[in-house]
Order: structure tokens, then sequence, then C-alpha cells
């Protein structure tokens, strides 16, 4: 997962300088649409450039003679390349999604259809005429299911605004020439750091940098700019992720919006695999409606329980009581000094598309916004310098049971929840 920080930098342009951008998200732009349609269409493209595997296409998008057609570098062609790559894969697993959502459905409907014809026998002339009804609403569902099957199935990334496209040509295709991005991505391989777009302070302790940026042809800018926040934090933040790219795993991002331009900066946020010592440890057991957690501190034990909305509530009310609990939740971790949090990794992807499911467990793993809770979880730990850690969740409530009923005395106002956090807090990877 990635964190970004944003920060806007078209104040410290001259106009040539803001032309020279302008004309390398241009030449982006059309490199990046081009690599799409490549990786949309490998088959085609491996015919085009004589090249036998997939993997080769990407060599081919990076050679001199080939990106320098585009007046950009090689090193603009590695990251746009695997940018348009990494799109179409995501892109294409989300279609994967959809199409065994909608299979999912036209087999329960039909299912449903065929319990529903075995009792047409059996019923009075009434009855039959509703269930007939059912039957046909059944089979109109199922035709639109098959037809969103069909076009999830032959669908293809559009780069720009679909809307636009339909209403207004000129101006989608203007959107589409001037491109709105420029792009660095991390190498892992490469421990020089980029050399196209860097960096460089200009004083330690300061919020001032140069920003050295290659535009097409080969040329080189500098622009002196002056990092300015309303949260210092966040300001310093970013000055020690620019003083240090590598470490933080940094891709960089020059954004146009409304004619402004902005440099986004994303860090890449994993969680801990590893088990680290720790003297003060927590674990966290996820609930719908609430977050219980356990801070283990010299043998004692800390027991709280955080509430957040789930019914009668919209998404966005959801989601900002989601984010409410958990910053509250950090809040005290950070005050008690915890070091390491621990919770559960799930993941109800496959169990999402399983047929036959019982009702408590397909109602479970709908209605728990998991994904959301482990992304806001890891950004939170990033923030407060706390390692998080995914363990395995196989046994948290059995044992937690288990334990209650060998020491009813201890755990005697403790909820099973809060037993589970504690069970997951002493779990190794």
């Amino acid at each position: 997962m990635k964190l970004t920080y944003q920060f806007r930098i078209d104040q410290f342009l001259s106009n040539e300088q803001y032309n020279q951008i302008a004309k390398l998200m241009s030449a982006t732009a059309k490199f990046y649409r081009y690599c799409v349609n490549v990786f949309s269409f490998p088959e085609q493209a491996m015919k085009k450039f004589n090249v036998v595997e997939e993997k080769e296409l990407f060599l081919a998008l990076k050679k001199k003679d080939f990106c320098g057609k585009y007046n950009i570098n090689t090193q603009y062609a590695n990251s746009i390349s695997r940018e348009a790559k990494d799109k179409v894969k995501l892109f294409k697993e989300h279609n994967k999604d959809l199409m065994k959502q909608y299979e999912f459905r036209i087999f329960d409907l039909s299912k449903q259809n065929e319990k529903l014809i075995k009792e047409l026998n059996n019923k009075n002339y009434k009855q039959r005429k509703e269930i007939r009804q059912i039957i046909y609403d059944n089979n109109r569902l199922i035709e639109q299911l098959n037809k969103k099957h069909h076009k999830a199935e032959k669908a293809t990334i559009n780069c720009g605004e679909k809307h636009l496209q339909k209403t207004n040509l000129e101006k989608w295709q203007k959107i589409r020439e001037d491109g709105n991005f420029v792009i660095s991505l991390h190498e892992p391989y490469n421990v020089f750091g980029s050399h196209h777009f860097k960096f460089k302070q200009l004083a330690k302790n300061t919020n001032k940098f140069n920003l050295n940026l290659e535009v097409c042809n080969g040329e080189k800018i500098n622009i002196p700019i002056e990092i300015k926040l309303s949260k210092k934090d966040r300001q310093n933040k970013i000055c020690d992720i620019l003083n240090n790219p590598l470490d933080y795993k940094s891709s960089f991002r020059l954004v146009k919006k409304n004619n402004k331009l902005f440099v986004q900066i994303s860090v890449d946020i994993t969680l801990s695999k590893e088990n680290v010592k720790s003297d003060v440890f927590a674990g966290v057991d996820f609930n719908n409606g609430h977050i219980d957690f356990c801070i283990v501190k010299e043998n004692n034990l800390q027991f709280q329980t955080i509430d957040f909305k789930h019914k009668d509530a919209t998404s966005n009310q959801r989601k900002e009581s989601l984010l409410l609990a958990i910053k509250q939740m950090f809040k005290i971790l950070k005050e008690n000094k915890v070091d390491v949090l621990k919770m559960e990794n799930l993941n109800f992807s496959k169990l999402k598309t399983k047929k036959n499911q019982i009702k408590a467990m397909n109602r479970m793993i709908h209605s728990l916004p998991y994904s959301r809770y482990s992304k806001l979880m890891e950004i939170e730990a990033f923030k407060n310098n706390i390692t998080l850690i995914a363990v395995n969740p196989a046994y948290t409530s059995q044992n937690g049971k288990k334990l209650m009923e060998q020491e009813k005395d201890k755990f005697k106002n403790n909820t099973i929840h809060q037993i589970a956090a504690y069970m997951i807090a002493l779990k190794k990877n």
C-alpha cells in the first residue's frame, strides 16, 4: 500500500519552465497511452515488436531508439511503462472479480427458478401466478447480468474521461494531448536513485530544496522550491522523505490540476512479517461496530473497546467514524509507549465468491469493511512510528474462550473480543 503526500510548486516556476514541463507532460501522456494499448493487447504488440514473451515487451518499450521518438529518456519510459502495466493488470483483475460476481448471481437466480418451478404443481391458481411473475423477473435479471458479464469480458481501458468523449470531443482530445502527469517510480535495483527527477536540500534542517528535472530532448531545469505547510509534522516528514528517498522507497509524480502543478510523493507502506521484540506491545481485534485492543505492559494488561458507527449511517459517516476510532486507539497506544501492534491478517476475497455459503458467514464477510480498516491501520501506524504486524487469525476466539474458562476471576469483566485481542497480541507470526 502507498501513502501519498502533496505540495504545490507552480509558483516557483518561470513561464519558460512551465512550458517545458507542459511539453514533457504531453510527451509522457502519448507514451503512456501507447503503453496501455501494448499491455491491453499483448499478442498484437508481440508481433509488432517481433518478440516471443510478454516480458520482452517491457524491455522493447524502454529502448532508447523507441522512447526517443516521444522525446523522453529511458528512465521516464521505464517508470511510465511500469505504471501502464500495473494499471492494465489491475483493470483486468477488477473485471475478473466483476465477472465472478455476475456468474455467482446468475447461478443463484437459476437455482431459485428451478426450485420455484418444482413448487408450481402444489400451489393454487393465485400462488402459481405470483411464482410465475417471480420466475419472469428473475429471467429478465439473468439477461441483464449476462449482458453486463459480456461487457466486462470485452472491456478495455479508456484514457480520458468517458463522459467528455460523448459531450465535448474537442475538449476530451485536448485533455488527452496535454497530459497531466510526469512520473518517477521507485526502482529497488537502482542504488543511486533517480537522476531525472531529483530533490537536493539547499542547507541542513531547512525546507528549501532544488528540484532537478529532466525535460524533453535531455534538457535539464533547476527549480528552487520552498515547502510550506500548515501542519509542521507533515512538512518535516516530507523534507525527511525528500532527503532520503531510497530509505522510504519513495516515488515522485508531477501532477497538473486546473493549471496548477503539484508534486506527489508516494511512500511504500507494508505490514511487517517479522517478529519484533518489544517490552510494550498490543493486539487488536476488529469487529462490526467496535474495535477491541489489549496493551501488554510489564505483565499488566490494559483492555479497551472503542465503538464506531456501523448501522443506520451513510458510507461516508461509517468511514469517518472508523477513522476517528482508529486515531483514538493509536493516541492511547502512543500514550502508553507501544512499539509493536499485532492485527489479524484476514482475506475475504475467496470467501465472497464461494457458493452455498452459510448465511451468518456471508453476512459477516460482506458487511465487515476489513480492506478499509487494514489501509487505515497501516497509514496510522506509519504516522505514529509503530510497527504493525499481521498474524495468522486461526483459533484466536477458541483459545480466548478456553482462557476465560480457565481464569474466570481474572477475566470476569472482559468480553470475548477483548480476550481475542490479548490472544492476538501474544501470537507469533
